[in-house]
Formats: structure tokens, C-alpha cells, sequence
């Protein structure tokens, strides 16, 4: 169980990732100045290999991942103590 909830909270980290760059890249997420908005290159920007629709949702879908991997974070670490303690009391289980 534990393993499959920290294989989910990668796969929502990568959709995170993928999910800002691209909006970042087509202009629908905007930087402002200063600091690492002035270190990207004008090349950066261009059109997105993913669906207009991910794109327009871009913040509720980053949003609904991030609380995916708070969730599944605790839920891994709630069935490791769990685990632990039921070890504690009955070391043969």
C-alpha cells in the first residue's frame, strides 16, 4: 500500500512539473520581473504539446495535485506507524 501511494505522489510531482512549465511556456502563467523570469530566454516561450483544456485549468489541476501528494503523504505515513506499532506489540506478525 505504502509503495503504491509514493509511486502517485511521483506521478502528481511530475504532473506539477509538467503541468507549470507548460504554462509558463505558452504565456497563460505569467512571472512578472526579476530574478529567474529575467534568465529565461525569449526561445522558451512557444505553443504547448498539451491540450488547451489541461492548460486552462492549469491552476486548479496543479492545486488538486499538490493536496494529492499532502493526502498520500500522510496517508503513507499514517499505515507505516501503523505497521510499526503492530510490529511492537506482536513482534511475530
Amino acid at each position: 500500500m505504502t509503495a503504491v501511494l509514493i509511486c502517485t505522489i511521483a506521478v502528481a510531482a511530475l504532473l506539477v512539473i509538467l503541468i507549470t512549465v507548460e504554462a509558463i511556456r505558452t504565456g497563460r502563467w505569467e512571472l512578472g520581473g526579476g530574478g529567474v523570469a529575467d534568465r529565461i530566454p525569449d526561445g522558451f516561450y512557444s505553443d504547448s504539446l498539451l491540450p488547451d483544456a489541461l492548460l486552462d485549468g492549469a491552476g486548479w489541476i496543479v492545486f488538486a495535485a499538490i493536496v494529492w501528494i499532502v493526502v498520500a503523504a500522510l496517508l503513507a505515513a499514517s499505515t507505516s506507524a501503523r505497521r510499526r506499532t503492530a510490529e511492537h506489540r506482536d513482534p511475530t506478525a
